[in-house]
């Protein structure tokens, strides 16, 4: 292990070059061959003639001269045995490393924030990439002859440089996850964070003490040099003390979370010992209460003696000469070869000159320390194979046949089903025929590019969208991932994760919206979405139900069983106990009077849960049937896991909800993790086959209540009005944007980003462009429904559905009549609100007996223009939904109750109940009278008197005793012997013996056939007042009219000051 270490440390340091990307792309040339190979273990690495030619590469064909290698963006020294093109026995050789963190550091808001420059938190494997052109690379190794013929004075020491990395076990405690979202909650954002990433097991206020290899420092002194960075971890002082062999080097005091990156120089000898010296980080002498500390890693750097301890390969490094250098190296393991020496700074390569075992080298002049390896020749256990090479073709993303505005991203294994078919691309057309311009990319494609190779590294997707926004026309796009992705800490816990890392996610918790977002902000700069599949078949299913879910909204039937379940929202009130219960219950409110108003208009029906068990079981047929029936949005609130809400929606399977799916967004915890290696709750709801939801929207991790409300008030109004007939995704990204403007609390960034979205992002709500009003033959009736020329009027009540966008406005109703001898009455031309959702018009009209026996027609129009031949006001979706035409039917074959007139007062007994048929020639017929003290007439004291006459005043005294106060209902009929039903006329009195004449509402029916019609008082069963939530606005202005108008009906009351 020790030497594995060093060669780590060594050749990292020797080999790779300060990052000049800006995306990670510029070094591809799009018109050059490539094909890629991947490193993880350190070493001189030789790709043979026969190699190159069964990977495909047309050897003959390539100049030697004209190879390239590239690393993280670079191009690395390359050795070729000939300039010329490759015979049998040619071949190039470099030296390759494994991927270290250096790459990761584009991941921090502040790149000071990263623990361990030196260990990827993605991924050990380096990718490689073999190109070649049509002109001699200027990155080749020269051979040059070692002439040790009148060689200058030896050098006296190399410097050697020996260290370690720490935290390569990836284990929780290598793990720093830098501060709580919440203090004193295990709550954490998903950003990097400050010290987040691995390192050595923390210290607390006690030491770590390091035995470091320092073979054979120089004894003729010299400066050594320690490099090292040491985690602060907490809100406190954090001392530290380094010593070095019991020297002291380093003392100070630091506050906070923080990385020191400490650069130490100190006298090598006499500190330094062979073979081994010790390094102490110490924080016994601290004060404060808790000081965790960890060291990432550390570089000791020495001058040393040229005894290489028996290696066969040895990095070092040379101070700068301006005349040549000659060196001894011995105690070198030549493995019964000729060791090369490889100087990188120069690009030079020399054999050795071996006598008496010493290896023998005379270097020309450099003006920088150069960087040297020397390793045995040894093709079996020195020189290392590349195991395969495979072809790679660029996708240039800069030619706009390869842009789009709807960018998916995918892995190959979603690219065919068993049976070889590909969804993904289907899903492609799809967004086509629907006005999007659609690209599939594989996800390797962003790896190779934008994270130079490194798989599962979330840079790739990150930087891929600095280059869309910086590169391609602007527009509002859309980018879908396809495939269930994994967090980093996640996959090194449990390596089986890293096969399902289909597309990564960033950070730890995992945030998909933080793939496009910049910097320190969480707001992404494209809205983005993921298809969380584990199977080629769960996309084929989704894209089944997009389908059917734009089908819908493109239908240009607009009628009530079509559309109007898009307004219907459903609301879902968890808690553990009353308090959460009230809390979940206010907020829902809250929401609902958002939905409810302009522009969505939106008819909300909420459960709330009322036990304090575990889960709340309602009457699951029924929640069943009014999701089954269409919901466009089902909001829940209250405690979550993976797989279960406090409250009992059922599974999704036993839906009957084709074509109506709605988003479901979910206020409770961890439900809407999207990287767990089986579906959960959310991946069961958006997948399940022609059922479901069409996406789901929830936190993927531990939420707290108000910062859950925050976001969902914020997307409800987004939804609702300031984002409305846009995309989800949108609304979304608007949604973080006002947190972010609103709140400077970390845990409400932290629960913004972590809302996951499960579905596809460019996808609207159930929205539309314009409002549209509508009536059906069905939401027309009179009342009562049989009417009789008996009757003075009757009500005609229109319920009115506007199926499109709530807005501010009105409009005109206006009703005809067509009397059975012809003649039209103009009834109404009347200005009404126009309708959020839906809302019910109640016209009175006089019967006029005179001449309306027989069928009566009427024709109803909505928007109808401010005069009676105008068209509508309003700007609709449909005009074809406005106007219909309804029957009535008015007999005269009816007896009317006419005395004691309605709601009187008598005052003696022995009433007299007198009933009026109203037809005064009518042929005899037999009438029925009822009295009761109930409206239901159903009590035992319920009388019943028949009566055969002719028309007439048809007189009843019952044989009833009037109690004092007691109100008395009573009704006639025609009886039911003439093919008839019975239609009943009621009408009710009070006794109060002594009293003078007068009128009285005493009692609740009384109030129930006059109050509640016109819906401003609330009469529920258990006959308890209280006022609807109904605010009427009234305006008051100043000014001077002389317009004298007449008396307002009671079926348009206004309100005037």
């Amino acid at each position: 292990m020790r030497g594995l270490l060093l060669i780590i440390l060594c050749v990292t340091v020797f080999f790779t070059p300060a990052y000049s990307q800006v995306y990670g792309n510029e070094w591809i040339n799009y018109s050059q061959t490539y094909f890629k190979f991947q490193i993880i273990t350190d070493g001189l690495y030789r790709l043979s003639y026969d190699q190159l030619l069964l990977s495909g590469i047309p050897v003959s064909a390539i100049n030697g001269s004209n190879y390239q290698i590239f690393n993280k963006g670079h191009e690395i020294p390359v050795f070729t045995s000939t300039n010329s093109p490759f015979g049998t026995n040619d071949y190039l050789e470099f030296f390759a490393v494994h991927n270290d963190g250096e790459w990761d550091s584009v991941l921090y808001a502040e790149k000071s924030w990263q623990a361990n420059d030196h260990l990827s938190m993605f991924n050990d494997t380096s990718a490689y990439y073999l190109t070649w052109s049509d002109q001699p690379s200027t990155n080749h190794f020269s051979e040059v002859i070692n002439d040790i013929i009148n060689h200058p004075v030896k050098e006296p020491y190399c410097w050697y440089t020996s260290g370690y990395v720490f935290g390569q076990a990836r284990s929780t405690d290598n793990f720093s996850r830098g501060q709580e979202a919440l203090f004193g909650y295990s709550f954490f954002d998903s950003d990097f964070s400050n010290t987040e990433g691995y390192s050595d097991i923390y210290f607390n206020k006690s030491a770590k003490n390091y035995s470091v290899y320092t073979p054979y420092p120089y004894s003729g002194g010299g400066v050594a040099n320690l490099k090292t960075w040491v985690i602060g971890w907490g809100l406190n002082d954090h001392f530290l003390n380094i010593t070095v062999n019991g020297t002291e080097i380093f003392d100070t005091v630091d506050y906070g979370f923080i990385v020191r990156h400490l650069d130490l120089d100190f006298s090598s000898y006499p500190v330094l010992t062979h073979p081994a010296s010790t390094v102490i980080y110490s924080t016994e002498a601290s004060t404060s209460a808790s000081d965790r500390n960890s060291v990432s890693w550390l570089d000791l750097k020495y001058p040393r003696e040229f005894n290489f301890d028996n290696s066969s390969q040895v990095h070092f490094s040379l101070d700068a000469a301006g005349t040549n250098q000659y060196i001894e190296i011995y105690n070198f393991s030549e493995n019964e070869t000729t060791p090369v020496l490889y100087d990188f700074t120069n690009k030079i390569r020399l054999e050795a000159v071996v006598e008496n075992d010493t290896e023998k080298f005379v270097l020309p002049p450099s003006s920088l320390e150069r960087k040297l390896v020397l390793l045995a020749y040894d093709t079996l256990s020195v020189i290392k194979k590349v195991d395969a090479l495979q072809p790679v073709f660029f996708t240039d993303f800069s030619n706009p046949l390869n842009q789009g505005n709807f960018i998916i991203i995918s892995h190959p294994f979603f690219f065919q089903d068993s049976t070889g078919y590909n969804y993904v691309e289907d899903y492609k057309s799809f967004k086509n025929a629907n006005g999007f311009k659609s690209v599939v990319i594989d996800i390797n494609q962003l790896y190779d590019q934008f994270a130079f190779g490194i798989e599962t590294h979330p840079a790739s997707i990150r930087l891929f969208t600095d280059f869309v926004i910086d590169k391609w026309p602007a527009e509002q796009r859309h980018m879908l991932l396809m495939g269930k992705g994994a967090e980093y800490a996640v996959i090194w816990a449990n390596p089986a994760y890293r096969s399902i890392c289909y597309v990564p996610t960033f950070g730890y918790p995992g945030s998909d919206v933080l793939l496009t977002a910049a910097g320190a902000s969480p707001v992404p700069r494209i809205p983005i979405g993921r298809l969380a599949a584990l199977s080629p078949t769960d996309v084929g299913n989704y894209l089944n139900k997009a389908q059917a879910f734009v089908s819908a909204q493109n239908d240009p039937f607009q009628t009530i069983s079509n559309k109007a379940w898009m307004k219907n929202i459903m609301h879902l009130a968890g808690g553990a106990n009353e308090f959460d219960q009230n809390t979940f219950q206010f907020y829902l409110n809250k929401y609902r009077m958002i939905i409810e108003d302009t522009l969505y208009g939106g008819k909300v029906q909420t459960f709330f849960k009322t036990s304090t068990d575990p889960i709340e079981y309602i009457v699951s047929n029924y929640l069943d049937s009014v999701i089954s029936s269409g919901v466009s949005l089902i909001t829940f609130y209250g405690h979550s896991s993976y797989n279960s809400f406090d409250f009992n929606l059922d599974r999704p399977e036993e839906y009957n909800n084709y074509g109506k799916y709605p988003l479901i967004l979910t206020n409770g915890c961890l439900i809407g993790n999207l990287f767990t290696n089986y579906p959960g709750m959310s991946d069961q709801f958006v997948f399940a086959q022609d059922r479901g939801a069409i996406a789901f929207l929830a936190p993927s991790q531990f939420s707290v209540s108000s910062s859950l409300d925050l976001y969902s008030t914020n997307f409800y109004k987004n939804i609702s009005a300031i984002h409305y007939d846009e995309s989800m995704g949108v609304s979304i990204a608007a949604t973080i944007q006002d947190i972010v403007m609103q709140s400077n609390a970390t845990i409400d960034k932290t629960v913004a980003e972590q809302m996951l979205l499960n579905g596809d992002p460019s996808l609207k709500m159930n929205t539309h462009p314009k409002p549209d009003y509508a009536l059906e033959a069905q939401e027309v009736s009179f009342d009562p429904p049989s009417v009789t020329a008996g009757l003075d009027s009757f009500f005609l009540q229109v319920i009115i559905y506007n199926l499109g966008k709530a807005v501010d406005d009105s409009f005109y109703i206006d009703v005809k009549r067509n009397l059975p001898n012809g003649t039209e009455q103009f009834l109404y031309h009347q200005r009404i609100k126009a309708p959020y959702f839906n809302d019910t018009v109640r016209l009175s009209i006089k019967t006029e007996p005179t001449f309306t026996f027989g069928l009566n027609n009427f024709n109803i129009k909505i928007d109808a223009g401010d005069s009676t031949s105008a068209s509508g006001e309003i700007d609709e979706i449909s005009e074809l939904n406005n106007e219909l035409t309804t029957n009535l039917l008015i007999t005269s074959d009816d007896i009317l109750p006419i005395f004691p007139y309605e709601y009187s007062i008598v005052s003696e007994q022995g009433v007299v109940l007198k009933a009026s048929t109203v037809n005064a020639f009518a042929d005899a017929k037999q009438y029925v009278l009822q009295i009761d003290t109930t409206e239901v007439f159903n009590s035992a004291l319920l009388q019943e008197k028949k009566i055969l006459q002719s028309g007439g005043v048809v007189n009843w005294s019952p044989a009833l005793t009037l109690n004092d106060s007691v109100v008395y209902y009573w009704r006639t009929s025609v009886d039911t012997l003439y093919g008839n039903s019975f239609t009943w006329h009621t009408s009710s009195f009070i006794y109060l013996p002594g009293s003078s004449p007068g009128w009285n509402q005493s009692h609740y029916f009384q109030f129930q056939s006059t109050v509640e019609a016109n819906n401003n008082i609330d009469l529920p069963a258990t006959r308890l007042f209280s006022f609807v939530d109904d605010v009427k606005t009234i305006g008051v202005y100043n000014g001077i009219t002389t317009f004298i108008g007449g008396p307002v009906p009671m079926d348009a009351s206004g309100y005037f000051i």
